[in-house]
Parts: C-alpha cells; sequence; structure tokens
C-alpha cells in the first residue's frame, strides 16, 4: 500500500480532485488504513485509522474555505498542514510545516486567482496599517490610485470570458512591470485594479499611473478591434495622503470619484498633471484625403484617432519628415462634415506589423468646423445619485 500511494502523489500532481478520489476509492477496497498512510507521507506523522478518515476529510473542507474556487488546485497539502497546525493542532511545532507550503497557502490566500495580484482585503488591511504607521511617525506621503478598464464588458461580450480572463491577466502584468519597489498593486474587483504607492505625491503617482495608461492603449489585446473604439484602454484616479485625506475610507472615497471623472473622457487619469488636463484622442478608423502642397493632388489615409489638436493616420508616403507642412480633407459621409485644415507633422513612424507609415499631426489653427468632427462629450451623472455607474462612453 505504501508504494501505490507514493505513486498517486506523484501521479496526481496538481490535481487534488484526481488525488482525492483515487484515495477514496483505494480506502473501499484496504480501509481507513488509506488515510492513515496518506497523511503520513504527507505530513510525516502517524495517526489511528479512524483519525486519519475524519482528518483527510475535514482538510478537504478546510481548503475549500480558505482557498478561493479558482485558485485551489495544487493546494490540498497546504490546506492540510495548515488545519493540523491551526485548527487541530495535531502538528503544535510550526517548523516541521514545510515553509514551502506555508508560502503556498499564505499567498494563495491574500491574492486574486486570475491575476495573481492581492485582493481586496489584503489591500485596504495594508492601507491601514500604513495610516496607524504614518499617525505615529508623521513622515510618509503616500497616493492611492484606482484603475479601471474602459468598456470592458463590451470586450467581454465581443471577444468573449476567456478573452477576458486572458485581459485581465495581461493587464495585471502591466501594473507590476510599471510599479516601483515597494509599491503595492490589487485586483479590487471585476475589471478595477488599486495601487499604493509609497512615498509618492501627485506628480509620482500621475507618472506612474500614465505609463500604465500609455501601456494598455499600446497593448494589442486579442480581438479589441471589435470594439466600438478599436481598442482597449483604462483610465485611472488618484488621491494622495495628507493632503486629500488622512483615513482610508477618505482616500478611496476621493480616488473613486477622480476615477469617476476619468471615466467620463475614457483613456485618461484624474486629477491631470498641474492642472493641464491632457487632450483626449478619440479612436476613429475612417478615411482622410491628404496634400504635400497647395495645388497638388490629394492621396488617401487611414486615420488612427483624432483630438481638439491634432490627428493620426497612416498612409502608404514614407517621405515625410517632421516640420512639414500637410494639408488634410475631411469628407462626408466618412466624416459628419467636409472640411480642410492644415497641420504640422510631428511624428513619423513606420509601423512593421502593416507596411503604413504612422503620421502624428498637429493642427495650425482650431476653427469651429474641427468640433463637428469630435465625439460629443458626455454630461457627467450626479456623483451623489444612488447606485451610480460610470457615464456611458463618448461615441
Amino acid at each position: 500500500m505504501e508504494g501505490l500511494i507514493r505513486k498517486m502523489l506523484q501521479e496526481s500532481g496538481d490535481d487534488d480532485l484526481r488525488l482525492a478520489a483515487a484515495i477514496e476509492s483505494l480506502a473501499l477496497r484496504y480501509g481507513d488504513e488509506v488515510y492513515q498512510e496518506a497523511l503520513r507521507q504527507l505530513t510525516s506523522k502517524i495517526f489511528p485509522p479512524a483519525a486519519a478518515r475524519k482528518h483527510w476529510h475535514l482538510a478537504l473542507l478546510h481548503r475549500d474555505r480558505i482557498f478561493p474556487e479558482n485558485n485551489r488546485s495544487g493546494r490540498l497539502r497546504a490546506a492540510l498542514l495548515d488545519y493540523l497546525h491551526a485548527v487541530t493542532h495535531e502538528i503544535r511545532d510550526p517548523r516541521i510545516v514545510e515553509a514551502q507550503h506555508l508560502e503556498t497557502m499564505r499567498q494563495a490566500s491574500i491574492t486574486d486567482g486570475l491575476t495573481g495580484l492581492y485582493h481586496q482585503t489584503y489591500f485596504k488591511a495594508h492601507l491601514e496599517r500604513l495610516l496607524e504607521h504614518r499617525a505615529g511617525t508623521g513622515d510618509r506621503r503616500f497616493a492611492v490610485a484606482l484603475l479601471d478598464l474602459d468598456h470592458f464588458k463590451q470586450y467581454n461580450d465581443r471577444c468573449g470570458h476567456l478573452a477576458g480572463d486572458q485581459a485581465l491577466r495581461r493587464t495585471a502584468e502591466i501594473l507590476q512591470f510599471n510599479l516601483r519597489q515597494g509599491d503595492i498593486a490589487c485586483r479590487y474587483g471585476g475589471e478595477e485594479f488599486a495601487l499604493l504607492l509609497h512615498r509618492a505625491g501627485q506628480d509620482e503617482a500621475f507618472a506612474v499611473a500614465e505609463r500604465i495608461r500609455a501601456a494598455v492603449e499600446e497593448t494589442a489585446y486579442p480581438g479589441q478591434e471589435l470594439m466600438d473604439r478599436g481598442n482597449l484602454t483604462i483610465s485611472a484616479g488618484i488621491a494622495v495622503c495628507p493632503e486629500n485625506g488622512a483615513s482610508a475610507v477618505d482616500l478611496l472615497a476621493l480616488a473613486d470619484e477622480e476615477l469617476y471623472r476619468a471615466k467620463e473622457q475614457r483613456n485618461s487619469i484624474s486629477p491631470p498633471l498641474n492642472g493641464q488636463r491632457r487632450e483626449i484622442r478619440h479612436k476613429r478608423l475612417s478615411l482622410v484625403e491628404f496634400t504635400l502642397a497647395p495645388g497638388e493632388p490629394f492621396q488617401p489615409g487611414l486615420s488612427f484617432d483624432i483630438s481638439r489638436t491634432g490627428l493620426s493616420f497612416g498612409c502608404s508616403l514614407d517621405q515625410l519628415t517632421a516640420g512639414e507642412l500637410l494639408g488634410i480633407r475631411f469628407k462626408q459621409p466618412f466624416w459628419p462634415v467636409t472640411c480642410d485644415l492644415d497641420g504640422w507633422v510631428r511624428h513619423v513612424e513606420k509601423l512593421e506589423e502593416n507596411g503604413l507609415v504612422r503620421i502624428g499631426l498637429e493642427f495650425v489653427e482650431l476653427p469651429e468646423s474641427l468640433r463637428l468632427l469630435l465625439p460629443e462629450r458626455p454630461r457627467m451623472a450626479t456623483l451623489s445619485s444612488p447606485n451610480r455607474d460610470y457615464p456611458p462612453p463618448a461615441i
């Protein structure tokens, strides 16, 4: 029996359900000694057969209590050790509980199973501890940021929930990559994330959030072209301690309000850096025409996005350089109105994936007709209204 159970443990790997089913099947043939031998091999402790059966079944229930449903695979031994040490006290000396399994158990209990980030409960507890420490020393400044993926429900509906899960994992990786040493990221719920940025004021917090915003915008999430705006983006709201509050409730409430303001425009951060709002770029894949000089024929281009001050578009002409002046024509029915504008070339980039040349253009003048080319901004809902949701996107 010893060799048979050892083989079961080896072959089951992280498949706890397979192991549990195999142990139950073997116990039907050989009795409670199967549980006794399984516990001996897993914990190096020998229990009476009847007690071993009881501990085995209660440890399975303990695993289901301490680990979320999507993060239970491979956790049976960690749960078993925790049950015998913390619940029954059968293992009284924690030194015999293998450190690797204790660490596995600890991490699984404070992290989100899908993304690997800390979960909301741990984040709030850490925030409270940081505030308590600051109250005692008064020398720590930090920031809280709440982030939310824009139009994630639309992405989920059109690309599927598996793609949605992959997008959440990829976004979590982006957060981790762009954090500074000592900063903390958590999955706050659904498609919302939270950051705790140590020794950060408004400028430092904005810089971190902007790196994340830009990285998400440039990430090629599978299927994002099916969305109305063509890609998945993220918005963020920031609150700084002590300037914006000295309690967890106040800081999180203000960060949530700032996130609400950012979600009005989408793909933005609130409050803006130094009070200057970044021009919102509206994704728009449509036909534009451009000319190199007055009187010369217009050539076709494909717009990528447009803002109040400029346009990004792709073309096949690769001789353009920064500083050149172009004429741009927007025509119905591809645009709401027909109008001509001039713009300075500010950026030229060859796109390897499709061979186009991406041109970043700054408009010379901002006529009234330009306003008609942009999506209408949504009206902000009342912040005090009950059960508020984020305002609808500007499309």
